[in-house]
């Protein structure tokens, strides 16, 4: 794992703009005031000394001098690393702040009919396991259930939506 100081020697981290640039030549793709790093996915990454990092990772260790097991982007876009945007967190406030499943039916976070009883139900994730909140006459009120939950377990990290 890079240091602060060997970090802090090669790249400077703007905390407004979320941005790392090049304080030293290192290659045709890495010099002096160019911005750093690409694009994978929803994240950004820099490779430092043969070794890959995320730029949330590198903006802790800029930062503060450490990275935490796990960031959250509290606007959930993975390559906004104004420091404001990152929060430490646990795996389960992280996904707490996921948005709703692409194959969600209902229009609510956490809430799906129960053909079996013909109620709307409530679930939510815990730590890897799905715990059922209850079942509702209508989808609106499985999702309170679950906003109402979500809070309780999440804190500011819960995403109801």
């Amino acid at each position: 794992m890079i240091t602060q100081e060997r970090l802090k020697q090669v790249l400077h981290y703007n905390q407004l703009t979320g941005r790392f640039t090049w304080l030293v030549d290192l290659s045709s793709h890495r010099s002096k005031g160019k911005r750093a790093g690409w694009v994978n996915g929803p994240y950004r990454y820099i490779g430092i000394d043969h070794k890959v990092y995320s730029e949330h990772a590198l903006a802790f260790i800029w930062m503060i001098g450490v990275f935490p097991e796990e960031v959250d982007h509290k606007d959930r876009k993975g390559a906004n690393n104004i420091w404001r945007n990152l929060r430490v967190a646990t795996h389960s406030q992280n996904h707490g702040n996921r948005t709703k499943l692409s194959t969600n039916t209902s229009g609510y976070k956490g809430v799906c009919w129960d053909k079996s009883r013909n109620k709307w139900m409530s679930h939510i994730m815990v730590r890897g396991k799905r715990i059922t909140i209850g079942r509702f006459n209508t989808p609106e009120q499985a999702a309170e259930a679950y906003r109402l939950k979500a809070l309780e377990l999440f804190g500011e990290f819960a995403r109801c939506s």
